[in-house]
């Protein structure tokens, strides 16, 4: 689908696109798209910028990960309460500030407050620190899939979900754009 918008674009049948790939998180994306900077984006809800449009692409359960050797890894489940007394390791508020607040908000409804935050901005370097006992996190579960040993992936008990890739999109982008993202949708691969 997309080498033929390129086509199209080429022979002016689309007007001028520019079509380019970059990695950047949630709060930056956001900023982007506000400065006109880029007219589409994959970010990871919640978000509070009223002038994007969003598209939900995916939605998926948030698990807890464990150093392997934790003593709760031998659940096959976790309650958010069991967490308590653990270390946490959070993705970056700055970086995706609805998300965070969204783990935040299981541990408060749970009845604590996380101990000892670490953060790191990316998902590889938050699982590397759990991976190395230095911690516990709450992360959708595709963050299992970056393959990281040594950390035991549990459910969390009761319904925790991450609207996770979602496309947002200043002002209203046109066709181009919109079948692009509903082909990624379709096509069976996510996003990472």
């Amino acid at each position: 689908m997309l080498k033929e918008e390129q086509q199209r674009a080429a022979k002016g049948e689309l007007g001028l696109i520019r079509i380019g790939f970059g990695n950047l998180p949630t709060a930056p994306q956001i900023e982007a798209l506000l400065c006109k900077e880029i007219d589409v984006g994959l970010v990871r809800l919640p978000i509070t910028a009223a002038e994007i449009a969003i598209t939900p692409l995916s939605e998926e359960p948030l698990v807890c990960f464990l150093p392997k050797r934790h003593p709760l890894a031998r659940y096959s489940k976790i309650a958010p309460q069991r967490l308590r007394s653990e270390p946490f390791i959070l993705y970056e508020r700055r970086q995706a500030p609805g998300f965070y607040d969204r783990i935040l908000d299981i541990c408060l409804r749970s009845g604590f407050s996380p101990l000892a935050l670490q953060e790191a901005g990316e998902m590889q370097a938050i699982l590397s620190m759990v991976a190395s006992e230095m911690g516990v996190s709450i992360l959708p579960k595709s963050a299992a899939e970056l393959g990281i040993k040594d950390v035991a992936v549990r459910p969390l008990a009761g319904t925790h979900r991450s609207r996770g890739f979602t496309k947002g999109a200043r002002g209203r982008p046109g066709p181009a754009i919109y079948g692009r993202a509903n082909t990624s949708r379709h096509s069976g691969s996510e996003p990472h």
